[in-house]
């Protein structure tokens, strides 16, 4: 890109040119910004963290349901009675 009013060569990174001070707005400047990268698809990356997550979850359901059922036993003796055999 290069100035439109003293016609220094630039990077199109410039607001403003370094030489003259013009102004370096409107389409042509806008032409000539560099974009980003696209951003990658993770799409499997988010489905695999899903999966991870969901038996993680169960996981936890599984632990709570055995801690209830030893809070069960313990609190009826029942489970004095089962270790002392």
């Amino acid at each position: 890109m290069n100035c439109p009013n003293c016609g220094l060569d630039l990077n199109g990174h410039e607001r403003f040119c370094p030489n003259c001070g013009y102004g370096l707005k409107g389409e042509q400047y806008r032409a000539q910004v560099p974009t980003q990268a696209p951003a990658p698809d993770n799409s499997e990356i988010l489905a695999e963290l899903k999966r991870i997550n969901m038996q993680l979850e169960d996981g936890n359901r599984q632990r709570a349901k055995l801690a209830d059922a030893l809070g069960q036993l313990i609190s009826s003796g029942a489970l004095l009675n089962f270790l002392k055999r």
